[in-house]
C-alpha cells in the first residue's frame, strides 16, 4: 500500500518536473494525491510501526533506544545515508530522520539544530537561489537539476533553532 501510494505521488510530481509551483489547483484533485489521505494508509502505517517496533513514525522524530534524540552518526532506525547520496547535500551535524526510496527517487529528511537562515544560505551556495522563500515560519524550496538528477529541496523551521531539511533526488 505504501509503495503504491508514495509511488503514485512520485509519478505525480515527476509529471510536473518536480516544480511544485507548476501544479494547478485542478491537479490537486488527482487520485494519486487522494491516496495519501486514505485512512487505510494511516492504518497500514500503524501496522508497520507495530511490526517494526517504531513509535510515532509519522508524528515525531525517532529516538534512540534509551529515548534520547538520535545521534549525528548518520543512522536512525537502521536507515543509513545512501552511498550515492551527494555528501555536500547532507548537512554537517544533521540527524537522519528518514530515508525513503520509491519509484527511482531517494528522499532523505534531516533535522538540524541551527539557525534557519544559515542553512538556507549554505544550500544557496550549493544549488543557487531558491524558487520560493518563506519568512514565517522561515523556509525555502528549490526544484532544480543537480548533477544530472532532479532535485527537490525543502527547508523548514520547525522550532527555535531547529530546522528540518528534505532532499529528494530523482
Amino acid at each position: 500500500m505504501f509503495v503504491v501510494a508514495f509511488g503514485g505521488f512520485v509519478d505525480f510530481l515527476s509529471e510536473y518536473g518536480w516544480d511544485f509551483l507548476a501544479i494547478s489547483e485542478e491537479a490537486l484533485d488527482d487520485p494519486r494525491l487522494a491516496a495519501l489521505e486514505d485512512l487505510e494508509l494511516e492504518a497500514a502505517g500503524m501496522r508497520i510501526e507495530n511490526f517494526c517496533g517504531i513509535d510515532n513514525f509519522f508524528d515525531a522524530a525517532p529516538t534512540s533506544p534509551d529515548g534520547s534524540p538520535p545521534g549525528g552518526n548518520g543512522t536512525v532506525g537502521g536507515s543509513d545515508l545512501p552511498e550515492d547520496f551527494p555528501a555536500e547535500l547532507a548537512p554537517p551535524g544533521g540527524d537522519i530522520v528518514a530515508v525513503v526510496n520509491v519509484g527511482g527517487a531517494t528522499s532523505v529528511t534531516f533535522n538540524l539544530s541551527t539557525d534557519t537562515d544559515d542553512v538556507i544560505a549554505s544550500y544557496t551556495e550549493i544549488v543557487g537561489a531558491p524558487v520560493q522563500a518563506l519568512d514565517e515560519p522561515k523556509g525555502a524550496l528549490w526544484v532544480v537539476s543537480y548533477e544530472g538528477l532532479q532535485l527537490s529541496l525543502t527547508i523548514a523551521e520547525i522550532g527555535d533553532n531547529m530546522v528540518q531539511i528534505n532532499v529528494t533526488l530523482l
